[in-house]
């Protein structure tokens, strides 16, 4: 083709379960440097997706542009952090075996025998809806889980302000917005301490579970709401230029 192309991969390395993993694993070697070389320009949404791309093909790490995807996130300056009563446990994010989700609701179990003051708000949809509603009613917390979707930009900020805690167990993302979101309202963060959320952890402005245990999540979730853990004071990356024109200029670059 005489035309120019980019790519925006989202790439973190791994597939979702064990056979996508194989799979890709082949796709890896046998093709994707082959297809890799047909792109004038590929975008990084982080620093730990541009890492990871240029160490798994370092024949194209030329062609690596970072645009940090947090430069896109807008949040009112007026919008404050305010935790409501009882306190509000916040999930966001796509409904699929990767995100852990299930694990989140076996911690929710141990942390709600404890204490009484709890609720877990789960925003969002997927495959895993239905699975999750069951392990819910067969947890017995059923009536302390709060489940929302298709919420407007607003609502969603508003989901963060409210929330005493917002916890994100993914192993598997090339950048997080909801993390980043939820650290320009305010909102403390638990995460699984692997891939992306490394950086946040160690910056500390997230607190991390080394493993996916739920003993581990509920213990976490419970030092941030019994204030033991706190994150470090921070401020949204503000670029002078929108994050649109960014992208426009790596358009240019390569016309």
């Amino acid at each position: 083709s005489s035309g120019k192309l980019i790519l925006q991969p989202h790439y973190h390395r791994y597939g979702q379960n064990i056979m996508r993993n194989t799979l890709f694993s082949l796709y890896k070697v046998a093709m994707l440097p082959m297809i890799l070389r047909r792109f004038d320009a590929i975008i990084a949404n982080s620093k730990f997706e541009e890492d990871c791309l240029k160490k798994d093909f370092p024949e194209i790490s030329h062609k690596v542009i970072l645009i940090p995807e947090e430069c896109s996130i807008k949040v009112p300056q007026s919008l404050r952090w305010c935790p409501a009563e009882p306190k509000r446990i916040l999930y966001v994010g796509a409904l699929r075996p990767y995100k852990n989700v299930d694990i989140l609701i076996y911690a929710f179990k141990i942390l709600s025998t404890k204490r009484k003051d709890v609720r877990l708000v789960i925003v969002g949809d997927g495959t895993e809806r239905e699975k999750l509603l069951r392990l819910a009613q067969r947890l017995r917390v059923d009536k302390y889980i709060i489940w929302k979707k298709n919420l407007t930009y607003a609502e969603l900020l508003q989901e963060y302000s409210r929330a005493s805690v917002v916890v994100l167990l993914s192993g598997l993302e090339s950048f997080s917005r909801v993390a980043h979101e939820a650290i320009a309202v305010g909102a403390p963060l638990v995460v699984y301490n692997h891939g992306i959320f490394r950086e946040l952890v160690r910056k500390s402005l997230a607190k991390g579970v080394d493993r996916l245990s739920t003993v581990e999540v509920s213990n976490a979730i419970s030092d941030v709401i019994n204030d033991i853990w706190r994150p470090k004071p921070t401020t949204t990356i503000r670029s002078i230029e929108k994050y649109s024109d960014l992208i426009l200029k790596v358009y240019r670059k390569v016309l």
